[in-house]
């Protein structure tokens, strides 16, 4: 299970846009790092499991998120985990005017080294 911010264990584990959004962080996280938040590539202990939740849980509370520096997506996973989003729909419509931004941009770019090579 995804680790959760301990401000959201208030709400009962239920679904709402809060949580769904700080989860989808965690979720991004383990999809290009290959493991949960602080935690190895190597599966814990059964043993050392609840006592990991409890470490993990205290961390998020103090606000110290795991180090995404070089991770693709880093961006995203910290705005969810810091309530940057209060609607996964937020991240998508974020996603896709910087997708149409970039496009724009290459796109400009290229008419510009066409008309380089035109006047050249």
């Amino acid at each position: 299970m995804p680790a959760q911010h301990p401000a959201f264990t208030k709400l009962k584990r239920e679904s709402t846009p809060a949580t769904d959004t700080f989860s989808l962080g965690s979720i991004f996280y383990t999809i290009m790092t290959g493991h949960w938040q602080y935690k190895s590539a190597d599966p814990p202990e059964q043993e050392d499991r609840w006592d990991d939740e409890t470490r993990v849980e205290a961390l998020l509370s103090q606000g110290v998120y795991p180090d995404v520096r070089g991770v693709t997506g880093s961006t995203i996973m910290m705005d969810c985990w810091t309530k940057r989003y209060k609607r996964a729909e937020d991240i998508l419509q974020i996603q896709m005017v910087k997708i149409r931004d970039r496009r724009e941009r290459r796109e400009s770019m290229t008419w510009s080294a066409v008309e380089g090579r035109v006047s050249d």
